[in-house]
């Protein structure tokens, strides 16, 4: 009975004790949150109920111009993402579809700087028709996607100048692509044909073969015989297939 009691007095002690931190692990909590919210590195808004701004962050003030006023209980549809003439925002229209709504634009000081918004209405009933809105710079995606286009367009004028056949093909062994000296007399092997149609039937296995090694990520080289427009045979020619992410690339040589 002694040894009952002595439990239930650690419990209750344990519990008074636990009861006490309580208030003080909400402040912690509280606090971890403003400093995550504040150090965010995308911009971030919270609207209320009224869809009037009650919170952002240090990237969203940084967002701003220099001349701009202070955007503290502005409207929603007095932010940089407004559009003249029209009465709604897309803060209205994330909160009246009840669905998170992506917009790209500029943004920024100087009203260069691409930017992807992203707005979510708030799920919870009691908060209806407040949203919370996230602009993400996206400048260097779009930097990297500009040099990679241009890389793109380097090489396939690289490819049209070589005097080797060269075709992109799909994981199906569909045409894709060809450079010039790939196209030229050559009417019948369109993008969308599959590339084993043009070989010689006893070489197509062979090709097959190699193409799906290639997939797997080994390079491959083999001869074979393809068959032109009108039908003949062509003189046997080595081949190379080497895989890139999502294809192969033949070149015959």
């Amino acid at each position: 009975m002694t040894s009952d009691k002595s439990q239930m007095t650690s419990l209750n002690s344990n519990i008074e004790s636990a009861s006490e931190s309580l208030p003080y692990s909400a402040d912690a909590t509280s606090a971890s949150l403003e400093a995550a919210f504040a150090a965010l590195p995308d911009a971030l808004y919270v609207f209320d109920q009224n869809r009037s701004l009650s919170k952002f962050n240090n990237a969203a003030s940084r967002l701003q111009g220099p001349d701009d006023p202070p955007i503290e209980g502005r409207s929603c549809c007095e932010m940089f993402w407004r559009v003249e003439d029209t009465k709604a925002c897309v803060v209205d229209r994330a909160v009246e579809s009840n669905s998170a709504v992506e917009v790209e634009m500029l943004a920024g000081p100087e009203g260069n700087q691409p930017t992807l918004l992203i707005v979510q209405p708030t799920k919870d009933h009691a908060l209806g028709g407040s949203a919370i809105v996230l602009a993400r710079d996206i400048s260097q995606l779009r930097r990297a996607e500009a040099e990679a286009l241009e890389h793109k367009s380097f090489m396939a004028s690289v490819a049209h100048r070589t005097p080797d056949e060269i075709y992109t093909l799909d994981p199906a062994g569909r045409i894709t692509w060809m450079n010039e000296r790939a196209e030229k007399n050559q009417l019948l092997m369109l993008a969308g044909r599959y590339f084993s149609e043009f070989i010689a039937a006893n070489s197509r296995e062979l090709t097959n073969d190699n193409l799906q090694r290639t997939l797997a990520g080994e390079e491959t080289q083999f001869e074979v015989r393809a068959v032109r427009t009108d039908g003949t045979v062509r003189l046997p020619a080595s081949w190379c297939f080497c895989a890139t992410s999502r294809s192969a690339n033949a070149l015959r040589t």
